[in-house]
């Protein structure tokens, strides 16, 4: 009875030893392994060869992040900064979901899931708004096709690491990215103004489709406020006709751009007297329903 005893409990040291020799192997195998920068291959060929021109793709963990480099011609927005928030915003969106399980009712109630392939441990899920409804195309998912010039200069600047560089300081940038506008989160074009009434300008490229209506927001974060900031100035311009407005700190201002068309390009003028702590952002709306 006794030898039986110490062989049972031989056999669960080593049951448990074994246990917890893979458990520390798998997370230290885990935290070793290079992040990927690419999807796997039948996912990269789905989103390469169908998405429509502007459709969202969340990540699901900030693993994943360095994909977003790696796709420039895709509209993929990171998981850090919980970017995945806006995702309700859209008819339709697409998630890459690897290391962390993300599905489309995790995100929005209103958005039924599909399962468009799984492979080397990611699945690619489209989500589309359950119901009728048109789509809407933001400017912000184009911004890598963005032309971006600063007055004085003809030159183009370029598109690099996620972003337009339109002067020496950091936040002298276009870039997409997270804002607050009476403490509601929105994801659009930060535009910070130049100096010396110095004006930016940012044309949006033409599109391959005609939509209903067009419509644009914008404003001065809440980070922004402060009583010694001068409005910006921005304008919205197409052919012949220009619409110009003044920004109005902590409030997101919508206007629908009338006779304006998907088909031309759209010009984007931003400037302020005083360029301090004007937290500016911008997007544009492409309606395709009512």
């Amino acid at each position: 009875m006794k030898i039986i005893s110490l062989n049972l409990h031989k056999i669960i040291f080593f049951f448990f030893s074994a246990i917890t020799v893979w458990s520390v192997y798998s997370f230290f195998s885990w935290h070793i392994k290079p992040l990927p920068d690419k999807f796997p291959p039948e996912v990269e060929s789905y989103l390469m060869s169908n998405m429509e021109e502007g459709l969202p793709v969340f990540l699901s963990s900030e693993l994943l992040d360095r994909t977003v480099l790696g796709y420039p011609q895709l509209n993929i927005f990171p998981a850090g900064g919980d970017a995945w928030q806006n995702a309700p915003l859209f008819f339709e969106f697409y998630i890459v979901s690897g290391f962390r399980n993300l599905k489309c009712g995790d995100i929005s109630d209103d958005h039924s899931g599909e399962k468009i392939v799984r492979q080397d441990g990611m699945t690619l899920l489209r989500c589309k708004k359950q119901g009728k409804g048109g789509r809407v195309l933001t400017a912000s998912s184009m911004i890598h096709n963005f032309k971006v010039s600063t007055e004085g200069t003809t030159t183009q600047l370029p598109f690099y690491m996620g972003r337009f560089s339109t002067g020496d300081r950091n936040w002298q940038r276009i870039n997409v990215e997270p804002a607050f506008f009476d403490g509601k989160r929105k994801m659009a074009v930060n535009a910070h103004p130049l100096g010396d009434k110095k004006k930016i300008f940012i044309e949006i490229p033409p599109l391959k489709k005609s939509f209903k209506h067009i419509s644009a927001g914008f404003g001065v974060a809440d980070s922004g406020t402060t009583r010694r900031g001068a409005p910006v100035k921005v304008s919205f311009s197409q052919n012949e006709k220009v619409l110009e407005f003044r920004s109005v700190d902590g409030k997101w201002i919508k206007s629908e751009l009338k006779d304006f068309s998907g088909e031309h390009p759209i010009t984007v003028t931003v400037s302020t007297q005083n360029a301090a702590r004007r937290h500016f952002y911008f997007d544009i709306y492409y309606f395709s329903g009512d």
